[in-house]
């Protein structure tokens, strides 16, 4: 274990990560193509940003380098002191196998002295981030972000109470190998960090913003104020302010990627504003929803201008992927998958089949499935730049469910390919006791070629 332990300390490798909206609005006219806010908080220039971590997703906590790859367990463990944790495993392209992030050979994996434990005495559980960034790996430990919800719990357990005493985020650095874990931000108590990473020469970004809570009958409903990207300095462990998200008063804004200095976004933009009562009933916040839009916008972090690049109805189904610094829209309707430029606002058509509900990217392929997602189970891989359109028939082997893709790198992919499961209680429903983890060679991947290279499995593999 120790040989693939001494690699990772070797690595020079950036990380790549294989990641709703509101239900309030009002009417706005149409954003001119160069409207400007004003100028951002931060002197130093941002010239290409990239993605290190995304919204947490049905996957879970992990990111990977060119050599392996990082999760976080799902299934928390019981330590020896009483506490609870999560193991950090690893999965090692070259030996294909699974191990604990830990070089001591006896270790049970069950107290904090382990450098794969993370336990809850000081570690936040289940709504971390994990990635990688200038040769370490870093842990943003941090609550769940609950903006845009809502309850109508009536206890000493409800939202308010919660938000009243949130644990702070903090920020965690080590060695690829996990050792010579410390601390290296803590962040203001009153504030919440969302799920997204961002990072350049200069130092991480992160979104940040202040939660609050307003009651309307037996509902309280959480909402976000002073939304900001900030820049996190860790030479000088010092956050700024890069540029305010609270772009207006009326869209919430949904980050979806970036590209260079921009972050792209969107949000639905209701013809009149709803009412709580409006909003919570399924009816009227259906009918307003269909009669809406979804804007799609680039905001530049350096200079605060805002640039539309889209606006589709939502009566119509709309899938969206960020990908190599492009954002890819498509509907149903007319089959279409449409580029966008950022930096140039250039539109253009790449591709037209009926299967282009966008999913993912993967060694510069669209990952494409049917809008029907319990019908076909298989994946549809488009090259943006020619149009070819290749289906591969691999599905699941266990259960014949979609492959789940998790990281690449030049060589080929990660994939979830196989499940140990066994029926549940319901129809169509399965307890799974391990994902299947194997390499595969994305040519093959493209075209259905059955040639999975399994990884030796350690743990559940999620």
């Amino acid at each position: 274990m120790r040989n693939w332990l001494s690699g990772l300390c070797a690595a020079a490798l950036l990380c790549s990560l294989c990641g709703c909206g509101s239900v309030s609005g009002g009417s706005q006219a149409p954003m001119d193509s160069s409207s400007t806010m004003a100028a951002p908080a931060s002197s130093t220039s941002i010239s290409q940003l990239d993605t290190l971590s995304r919204e947490l997703t049905a996957t879970g906590i992990h990111c990977a380098t060119d050599m392996g790859y990082y999760y976080l367990a799902e299934d928390w463990k019981e330590l020896k002191d009483g506490h609870v944790g999560m193991a950090l495993l690893y999965v090692d392209y070259a030996s294909r196998q699974e191990v604990y992030l830990c070089s001591d050979s006896g270790c049970s994996h069950d107290t904090d002295r382990c450098s794969a434990i993370f336990s809850d005495a000081e570690f936040i559980l289940g709504s971390s981030a994990l990635f990688v960034y200038q040769d370490k790996l870093y842990l943003l430990s941090k609550e769940s972000d609950n903006d845009n919800s809502y309850s109508t719990q009536q206890t000493s357990g409800d939202i308010a109470d919660f938000l009243a005493d949130p644990r702070p985020a903090a920020l965690y650095r080590m060695n690829l190998d996990g050792t010579n874990r410390e601390k290296v931000y803590a962040f203001d108590p009153a504030l919440t960090v969302e799920d997204w990473v961002f990072g350049d020469s200069s130092g991480l970004y992160f979104i940040t913003k202040k939660l609050d809570t307003r009651q309307s009958g037996s509902t309280q409903f959480v909402s976000s104020t002073d939304r900001q990207v900030m820049r996190l300095d860790l030479d000088k462990a010092a956050l700024e302010s890069v540029q305010p998200l609270n772009l207006d008063d009326k869209t919430s804004w949904t980050v979806l990627g970036c590209a260079g200095s921009r972050l792209i976004l969107s949000g639905v933009v209701y013809q009149k504003e709803l009412t709580d009562q409006e909003a919570l009933d399924n009816d009227t916040w259906k009918a307003a929803y269909l009669d809406s839009t979804t804007r799609y916008i680039a905001l530049d972090l350096n200079t605060g201008a805002q640039q539309q690049l889209a606006e589709l109805s939502n009566q119509n189904l709309t899938s969206d992927l960020m990908a190599d610094g492009y954002l890819y829209l498509s509907q149903p309707t007319d089959q279409n998958i449409t580029r966008y430029d950022p930096a140039t606002g250039e539109k253009k058509v790449v591709a037209k089949l009926k299967q282009n509900n966008l999913l993912s990217t993967l060694g510069g392929e669209l990952c494409c499935r049917d809008w029907d997602l319990s019908k076909d189970f298989t994946y549809y891989f488009v090259d943006p730049s020619t149009g070819k359109v290749q289906h591969s028939k691999l599905v699941n082997k266990r259960l014949g469910w979609d492959l789940e893709f998790l990281a690449e790198n030049d060589r080929g992919a990660l994939v979830i390919y196989d499940y140990e499961a066994t029926p549940g209680t319901g129809k169509g429903l399965y307890n799974i006791s391990q994902y299947k983890l194997a390499l595969i060679d994305k040519n093959d991947l493209f075209q259905g070629v059955d040639r999975f290279q399994p990884i030796q499995m350690t743990g559940k593999g999620r």
